[in-house]
């Protein structure tokens, strides 16, 4: 229970919520997480939020990582390889037209092979394309209506504040924690080809004079998929009043509405 009496949010550590046929046995998933929302690319005939070693597993930014390459890079046709979010090694040989999707997880510089891994072919790997942005609506729905909620309203017993928040106030609160996290991921994300390649002259860094928004556009929603959960948590519990961050104020706002609130928010900077 909150302070002022709602009940908190109930939901089973690991459940199933969308899935998508890439072909026969194989699967993607959008499960919500003990931890958070996760994405799982299975080939083992069954798509529950179970992982065995015929699934891999991805947090969003892993997933936006990992199809924004993927389409980038065109392994499907190349011998090509790369790492998404220090989570997943991704390979194509390019002579079977199979990409091979290796968990890993990185100890100081080295990476780390597990046992999770799965190979999809070329019609498998388009028609992960061809669902990714439906995906990725999930997966941002599932954060801002299941995971947030989930961290924020169980990381405090009491209000200790003396001012209480009415809906509107609350309601303000919490999308303004979400666009300051927003922010800080949009620096750490951009990177213009100064960047990239380290030029010494800031004449060669674009994004010193790019905007916020400017930065946001061109990254698209795959910096929403790069936001902390906890630090927007985090935030919310240790420097606001928590009584009016309920399962009904969040179930308020659609992700419409959380995607035209930043988008406003950016504008006006």
């Amino acid at each position: 229970m909150t302070v002022d009496g709602t009940e908190r949010i109930s939901q089973p550590k690991d459940s199933v919520v969308n899935k998508w046929t890439l072909r026969d046995e194989s699967y993607v998933s959008v499960i919500r997480h003990a931890n958070g929302v996760r994405v799982y690319i299975s080939t083992d005939g069954c798509g529950n939020g179970l992982l065995t070693s015929n699934r891999i597993e991805m947090i969003p930014g892993t997933w936006s990582e990992f199809c924004d390459k993927l389409i980038h890079f065109n392994v499907v046709y190349s011998k090509a390889s790369y790492v998404a979010n220090n989570q997943l090694f991704v390979a194509c040989d390019g002579k079977d037209e199979y990409c091979h999707l290796q968990q890993i997880y990185r100890t100081g510089d080295y990476f780390t092979l597990k046992s999770n891994y799965v190979k999809l072919d070329r019609e498998q790997l388009e028609k992960l394309i061809e669902i990714q942005s439906e995906v990725s609506e999930c997966v941002l729905d599932t954060f801002f209506h299941y995971a947030l909620p989930k961290f924020v309203l169980n990381s405090s017993t009491k209000c200790n504040r003396d001012i209480h928040f009415n809906q509107e106030q609350a309601k303000d609160t919490l999308c303004n924690c979400i666009f300051n996290e927003l922010r800080r991921t949009i620096v750490k994300q951009y990177e213009c080809l100064g960047c990239i390649h380290n030029h010494p002259s800031q004449r060669r860094h674009e994004c010193l004079m790019r905007s916020e928004q400017d930065k946001y556009f061109s990254l698209g929603e795959s910096s929403l998929l790069h936001l902390n959960l906890r630090d927007i948590a985090s935030d919310m519990t240790k420097n606001y009043c928590v009584c009016m961050f309920t399962n009904e104020l969040f179930a308020s706002i659609s992700l419409d509405d959380f995607k035209e609130d930043l988008n406003k928010r950016l504008s006006e900077l």
